[in-house]
């Protein structure tokens, strides 16, 4: 993790977005020169950002990149976020290559830890697609939602467990 002054980002900017209740909280999923996803989030406006370690393996980096953040709505520093992972610059990886495509740190990005396995026995679990889109609840912290190819995804204790949203929908694509 590296102190940057300014918007000095790197590589390719993905999505920005902000803390639901801390308007001097911003992060930014990018995909850098080196090839690796990282997020990059300022507590101050901007003035100056703090880069993560990567949020893949390197195995995963080869087909996913960092597409969306999301912030825990009470974590004032930005420290607590949310990272969904999909297909690289568009193109869309074949489903299961992958054993995570969401991610959680509680540090600030010094480590990731994957989500969506679900229980003990895979009950909760989310299907091993590309995530496309990541949010948080901002009325209830332990709410979020990821939209994938197959639809919207929620738990509601901060991503261990998921159920897909909308019984009788069809499968469609999210973002």
């Amino acid at each position: 993790q590296t102190e940057t002054g300014g918007p000095g980002i790197p590589g390719t900017m993905v999505e920005v977005a902000s803390s639901p209740k801390y308007p001097s909280v911003w992060g930014v999923t990018a995909n850098g020169v080196d090839g690796k996803s990282r997020v990059y989030v300022t507590h101050d406006f901007g003035k100056s950002w703090r880069e993560s370690v990567p949020v893949m393996s390197p195995a995963q980096e080869a087909a996913n990149s960092a597409v969306g953040v999301a912030f825990d709505p009470d974590d004032s520093t930005g420290s607590t976020y949310y990272v969904a992972t999909g297909g690289s610059f568009g193109y869309a990886e074949a489903p299961g290559t992958s054993d995570a495509y969401v991610f959680k740190t509680t540090d600030g990005g010094k480590s990731f830890v994957a989500l969506g396995a679900g229980d003990d026995q895979g009950h909760g679990a989310l299907p091993k697609v590309p995530a496309s889109v990541i949010r948080t609840d901002p009325e209830n912290p332990d709410v979020v939602y990821v939209g994938n190819v197959l639809g919207v995804y929620r738990s509601a204790d901060k991503g261990q467990t998921w159920k897909r949203l909308g019984k009788n929908m069809p499968f469609v694509s999210v973002s």
